[in-house]
């Protein structure tokens, strides 16, 4: 493998015109992505008073944790909810990302202007790390690696999903990415610098984990899923397992220093996780991308937002979650790059990537893909036993499908209907080959097998009562014609069987009987039969259809509950922030072949027209009326308060007035009962519905919060805007005429 010092196109990127573009294209990036906060001075923060402030919150208390502030002792331990423990946990602790928000505060911002500053600082340091991944790492030259840097860090994806930034800084990810890079390009690295790119691989993967769940989740589920496709593939094969017999041992170390990281993340995240076990499932299918969300830009994109309020984009609840989409011309440039790089190892495996991901995370049209796979089941099964030349495929032919009808459990009355499908073409093999036993011996085990699965032992014992004898008796007054007895005996017990257990489901039954009779007519003209390993892999993949998307209208949805940790993932569609890296690979390596084959200037062209095309407007809220009103309300706090709880006379979403309360905690050093996370603590849910005409009076709700925690009621202090003042001498102005935004 070529080194990246011999690499003619890594020459051109240290001169300064290069330099110099590079910084334009990141200056104005880092500007369309943030331009409502930075043309106000930082007077407006994106996005909203939602999200945007509870990770602020998070941010702001990591900061009184560092510097010791009284109540942010315990840094898992924030001064809402109180007096429950733990409760960071119930959301992202952006741990990992603090020291970029304390450095500024430690510089003497306010925390409005800092975590502005923290935000931009993140989109640099994406573009920065994108830089490094696809220049330094991947070895591109310029226009595609600043092409492809910009789409990572200004992608509209990642801007419309800055009211959760959380998912904001990618940096750690795309350091991972860089270090497995070097640890397959380089040539011969020292043992000393493999572990160290191996360690930086854990280290990246742990960081981004702390900081946000998501995006360290997706990591960790990308790096499994592109490994085991990888393994597949064969132009990569070999080099995934090359490195890892070099390499076993820094491995094996990197694992083991990064699983004793993770300890702690892991000790305050299980417990949490286990308590909120099956709370807002049903969000789960509201969040799912649809067809249209692959596409959607948002409505506030400079170039495609007037689209998007047509269909199939508009309709979906928590439509702000489905803006998954890159661009119609930025993708399709990413595609057509893939496609120009389809021979080379790494758009090999980052093809196979995203096309398993956007299978297993999109709405399927579950009904007709099983309808059309039972067909191509039936058809592939009955040509397959056809094909008596192949001993081999016959054997795996019978190890598939007894694989699937055996293994996968049923009700699935799809599956049923394959069983007696392939019982058929089974008992018409038996029949022809009875005088081959190699012929005939697979098939008749494969018949008992299926048999024993669909009808129960009991009803079989109770059918062969009256079958057994009369075949018998036949049998020994036709002792030639003994085999043929036997054979309708058995024949005569499965429809008997079959007629029993499903005569009460009829399509089960028709629909086993006429699927098996017509795979076995239509795979009789040879001109109709592809070839065994085709016909193989297309009864595989219409089994696994069967298997898999019964009852279910998405894989993710069906089967995602059983992989560790995503109980956390209600929004999939985050997804698409790992996707950008396969794109970004697309478009970089078009871009390529432009600056190669055409011109510079072409190249940085359609690098300018993707980046054009991402600019999005975000929503922003005004600083000062949001510090002018959470002033109000910690005006309202008495010094002596233990605790206190907040809640305004006005009809105003429970989101704003509980971070409105955190946020005065914050200012006045006292504790608060509200709270507003990702999750909530079992016993807190009731406080969500408090004084609504499904909910219990919130009069009611502290009293029990109070016994059941151990707080005295006069410790505890409730405000709002219609109670009077804790302390007669304040004249502030009640909380309901404060501005707000």
């Amino acid at each position: 493998m070529e080194s990246e010092s011999s690499d003619p196109r890594n020459l051109s990127i240290s001169t300064l015109p290069t330099w110099a573009a590079t910084a334009v294209v990141g200056v104005l990036g880092v500007l369309a992505v943030h331009h409502p906060m930075l043309l106000s001075g930082f007077g407006r923060i994106q996005t909203d008073r939602g999200d945007t402030r509870l990770l602020h919150y998070l941010l702001e208390h990591g900061y009184l944790w560092v510097v010791g502030a009284p109540g942010h002792r315990d840094f898992w331990s924030a001064p809402f909810f109180h007096p429950l423990t733990n409760v960071i946990a119930y959301s992202d602790s952006l741990l990992s990302f603090g020291p970029f928000y304390w450095t500024w505060r430690f510089a003497g911002a306010s925390p409005d202007l800092a975590f502005g500053l923290w935000m931009t600082s993140m989109t640099v340091l994406n573009y920065a790390a994108g830089l490094l991944l696809f220049g330094g790492g991947l070895g591109f030259g310029a226009p595609a690696t600043v092409a492809a840097a910009s789409l990572l860090a200004f992608g509209a994806p990642r801007v419309n999903q800055l009211e959760h930034q959380q998912l904001l800084p990618f940096f750690y990810v795309l350091l991972t990415l860089y270090a497995f890079a070097r640890l397959f390009r380089e040539d011969s690295p020292s043992p000393g610098r493999r572990l160290r790119l191996w360690m930086l691989a854990a280290f990246g993967g742990a960081a981004q984990l702390y900081g946000g769940v998501y995006l360290g989740w997706f990591l960790v589920m990308a790096l499994v899923l592109t490994t085991i496709t990888a393994l597949a593939v064969r132009s990569s094969r070999g080099a995934v397992l090359a490195v890892a017999r070099r390499d076993w041992w820094a491995v094996a170390a990197a694992t083991a220093a990064g699983v004793l990281v993770m300890q702690p993340f892991l000790a305050h995240y299980l417990p949490a996780a286990r308590e909120m076990r099956s709370v807002y499932l049903p969000f789960r299918y509201y969040l799912h991308p649809t067809f249209g969300s692959w596409w959607n830009v948002g409505k506030d994109n400079w170039f495609w937002g007037w689209l998007i309020a047509r269909r199939p984009f508009v309709g979906s609840l928590l439509e702000n979650e489905h803006r998954l989409g890159l661009g119609f011309i930025t993708t399709a440039v990413c595609a057509a790059g893939l496609y120009l790089g389809r021979r080379q190892p790494w758009c090999q495996v980052a093809i196979w990537f995203l096309f398993l991901c956007l299978l297993a995370t999109s709405f399927l049209p579950g009904r007709e893909l099983i309808v059309v796979a039972a067909c191509l089941c039936c058809y592939g099964f009955g040509c397959l036993l056809r094909q008596t030349d192949e001993p081999l495929i016959t054997a795996l032919t019978f190890v598939v499908v007894l694989g699937v009808l055996v293994g996968v459990p049923f009700p699935n009355p799809w599956l049923k209907a394959m069983s007696l499908a392939f019982v058929v073409p089974c008992l018409w093999k038996i029949g022809v080959e009875r005088g081959e036993a190699d012929g005939w011996v697979l098939p008749a085990i494969a018949v008992g097998l299926v048999c024993l699965k669909l009808f129960a032992l009991e009803v079989v014992a109770i059918m062969a009562v009256p079958i057994a004898p009369a075949a018998g008796l036949l049998a020994y007054y036709l002792p030639a014609r003994r085999w043929e007895i036997g054979f309708g005996a058995v024949a005569t017990m499965i429809v008997a069987l079959s007629l029993l257990t499903f005569g009460g489901r009829l399509e089960v039954l028709i629909g086993g009987v006429a699927g098996g009779l017509a795979g076995v007519a239509v795979g009789a003209p040879q001109k109709l039969r592809p070839p065994p390993l085709v016909l193989l892999r297309v009864l595989a993949v219409s089994l696994a259809v069967l298997a898999l998307l019964y009852d279910a209208d998405s894989l993710w949805l069906g089967y995602s509950l059983k992989l560790p940790g995503a109980l956390a993932i209600r929004a999939v569609g985050r997804i698409v922030l790992i996707l950008m890296i396969p794109a970004a690979l697309g478009l970089a390596v078009l871009v390529e072949r432009l600056a190669r084959d055409r011109s510079a200037a072409l190249a940085w062209t359609v690098a300018l027209i993707c980046l054009a095309e991402q600019t999005v407007t975000t929503p922003a809220f005004d600083a000062a009326a949001n510090r002018a009103k959470i002033a109000g309300v910690a005006g309202q706090v008495a010094p002596t308060a233990a605790a206190f709880y907040y809640k305004p006379c006005e009809d105003e979403p429970f989101v704003h007035y509980g971070l409105d309360a955190m946020w005065a905690s914050l200012a006045v050093g006292v504790p608060t009962i509200n709270g507003y996370t990702g999750y909530y603590p079992s016993a807190w849910y009731g406080f969500l519905l408090a004084d609504s005409e499904v909910g219990l009076p919130l009069k009611v709700l502290l009293e029990r919060w109070e016994a059941d925690h151990g707080l005295r009621a006069e410790d505890v202090q409730r405000i709002g805007g219609d109670l009077p003042r804790p302390d007669a001498r304040k004249q502030e102005t009640p909380i309901g005429s404060q501005a707000s935004n």
